[in-house]
């Protein structure tokens, strides 16, 4: 238990700086056995984390845990299918109005790029990857509307190209800038 008590004396100031409160005996709760790589929403209202296998060691498909900081409701779940079970997921990014998040699922040189509408319910997943089949994704960051992500990728034939992906009318769009 710690206090501390400050004087106070007409005509002066008082002040404290750097005070953190945290309340006695907090509620907790467990979320994940194996958690890693933490990532919030812009808009600080969730948070998204890597839950990285089951306990006991066995192999278990990846997946992506998102919480809200408000409350304590049930988070939701986004579990890569078993096929991808020696998948690594990394790479989280949140949409500018916290609604969707991209991430990857990467096992070797074999990288898919998902895309999850988490304002739906149940959230929708879309595989992303499935329509580049034929570019090497480097990067990839959303635009200033949340519907669009910006692609650096790189193709046999050409050096570095930046391409941008609509998702409501599902197309992608001529080059932009080469090399």
């Amino acid at each position: 238990n710690w206090n501390k008590t400050l004087e106070i004396f007409p005509k002066l100031v008082t002040e404290a700086k750097n005070i953190y409160l945290f309340p006695n005996n907090a509620a907790t709760r467990k979320v994940a056995d194996r958690a890693s790589d933490f990532y919030f929403s812009p808009s600080r209202e969730k948070f998204a984390f890597v839950n990285t296998g089951l306990p006991t060691g066995r192999q278990a498909p990846p997946q992506v845990n998102i919480y809200s900081t408000q409350n304590t409701n049930d988070g939701i779940i986004l579990k890569a299918p078993v096929e991808f079970g020696d998948y690594k997921i990394s790479d989280i990014i949140w949409s500018n109005d916290s609604k969707k998040i991209l991430f990857s699922l990467s096992r070797g040189t074999a990288m898919r790029w998902i895309v999850a509408d988490i304002s739906q319910n149940p959230p929708k997943s879309f595989d992303l990857t499935s329509q580049l089949s034929k570019l090497k994704i480097r990067k990839i960051n959303w635009g200033y509307n949340d519907d669009t992500v910006f692609i650096s990728a790189r193709d046999p034939m050409h050096a570095d190209m930046l391409f941008s992906y609509n998702f409501l009318n599902k197309t992608l769009s001529e080059l932009i800038s080469p090399d």
